[in-house]
């Protein structure tokens, strides 16, 4: 479950317009490309998590940086890692942390539908150089179970939600839905 913070995934071209905090690698200056000059890179990332099972984790990206079956992993809420499995190619993903949900306790859910700024940092493999940023957008959806009439998150202001599924704390939802589409520039 810590994963649905993945790619904080095209539509805010400034951390002005996403609102909160932009990890501090986002808001500095580019680095200097890697090997290559920056050419157009688009991702999508689609997870499905059901009673904390990993029902899908699917990455595909095209540009210099390619993905196809990849996978998204959490390492922390603001750092991913898209891996190509059976090969030695990973890329780090640096992204905004996950935003503020909207909550409907009549459902029991939340949703959280945003934009945010995302940059390649090196990784393993062809992509150890990787470099590059961009625009993100994502929608998520997560549901619990009501027991004896009761949502577990009834008690929670959204902040502490939204916490609480960046850090994989507190009630666990029993399904998650996590769609990102990015685009931008990178180098390999």
């Amino acid at each position: 479950m810590s994963r649905i913070r993945t790619i904080l995934t095209v539509g805010a071209l400034t951390a002005g317009l996403i609102g909160g905090a932009v990890p501090a690698a986002l808001a500095a200056p580019s680095p200097a490309p890697g090997p290559g000059p920056l050419r157009p890179e688009q991702f999508t990332v689609a997870q499905v998590f059901i009673n904390g099972n990993e029902i899908a984790n699917d990455v595909e990206a095209t540009g210099p940086v390619r993905f196809t079956a990849g996978r998204d992993d959490q390492i922390t809420p603001v750092r991913d890692v898209f891996r190509q499995p059976f090969t030695a190619r990973s890329v780090n993903v640096l992204h905004n942390p996950l935003g503020v949900p909207v909550v409907n306790l009549r459902t029991c859910s939340v949703t959280i539908d945003q934009n945010g700024l995302w940059a390649f940092a090196g990784g393993t493999g062809r992509y150890r150089n990787a470099a590059g940023r961009g625009v993100f957008h994502l929608d998520l959806v997560a549901a619990w179970p009501v027991a004896r009439g009761l949502c577990p998150i009834a008690a929670l202001t959204p902040v502490q939600i939204q916490r609480d599924l960046d850090t994989n704390t507190g009630p666990a939802p029993s399904f998650v839905s996590v769609a990102v589409v990015g685009a931008g520039a990178a180098t390999r």
